[in-house]
């Protein structure tokens, strides 16, 4: 600043920016915020010109670019699984900002940020944890460095749903009945499990869950088809319940029997007809 300079600015907009200083003179330009009128970038551009006396300086220019705030267009997702299980990576995406970010990952046991814990850093990305039962929450804080104003935008919060898997807690009913006879259902009850879970029936020629014809049937109760029985002999069932969560492995029921016996009969000895006089006992 030689002695005697003065200086002048003009001012010039995108014509989406708002908050520009209009064209003065000084040694300054005071502090100002600028904003956008729609989702699009815009620039402030400055021309500061020197003058001493009625000699004029080559103008400067100072380029201001003005970005939308920062957002969010991809959040984390949360997940339910198996213990032990491979969740997809929780992943964020942001659009606009300014210089390149800084990315905090956080878990808490509750559905809030107040006491949550760091757990990760420097990654748009994060692997949870899958090795105990539970539900754990997560959410990353996107930070951007300078004095451009961006600060700090927040993902939503994720749960990650940790669970034992399929158990199954329905006894197995053996059942006898007549040839030609019709079976009571078949049915089985489990806990835990993750996902979708779905069930498949199968018939089987000896006492074995491993192998057989499946029967077509998909629910956890299966009444089988009672022309079945018109053999006498032993039938063997059982269900293979699955989940289609990571981490989820399929269980199989112990065997259902049904055992087919003949129809009873009737015998009489000695045969008659008998002849007895009054008031004889018969033997």
């Amino acid at each position: 600043n030689e002695i005697n300079t003065n200086f002048s600015w003009t001012t010039s907009t995108s014509g989406n920016v708002k908050g520009a200083i209009s064209s003065g003179s000084g040694n300054s330009i005071q502090t100002h915020t600028l904003t956008l009128t729609n989702g699009n970038s815009g620039t402030v551009t400055y021309s500061v010109t020197p003058t001493i006396d009625t000699c004029s300086g080559t103008p400067v220019d100072f380029i201001i670019n003005v970005e939308p705030a920062p957002s969010i267009t991809q959040q984390p997702v949360g997940d339910s699984i198996c213990l032990n299980g491979m969740t997809p990576a929780l992943e964020v995406q942001y659009t606009n900002g300014t210089g390149t970010p800084t990315y905090t990952w956080y878990s808490n046991d509750t559905n809030d940020t107040v006491g949550a814990i760091q757990v990760g850093t420097n990654t748009n990305t994060y692997q949870p944890l899958t090795d105990v039962v539970g539900t754990t929450y997560y959410y990353v804080e996107i930070s951007f460095p300078g004095a451009g104003g961006c600060g700090e935008i927040t993902s939503d919060i994720v749960a990650i749903e940790v669970i034992e898997g399929i158990s199954i807690t329905s006894p197995v009913v053996d059942q006898t009945i007549c040839e030609d006879g019709v079976s009571q259902e078949l049915s089985v009850t489990h806990s835990d499990g993750a996902g979708t879970v779905t069930y498949q029936w199968y018939i089987n020629t000896t006492n074995s869950n491993i192998g057989g014809t499946s029967t077509g049937v998909t629910g956890s109760n299966f009444t089988p088809d009672p022309t079945t029985f018109d053999t006498i002999g032993t039938y063997y069932y059982y269900v293979t319940i699955s989940d289609d969560a990571s981490g989820c492995s399929d269980v199989k029921s112990d065997v259902y029997t049904v055992e087919v016996v003949a129809d009873p009969t009737v015998s009489i000895s000695p045969i008659g007809p008998l002849s007895y006089c009054q008031d004889v006992i018969a033997n």
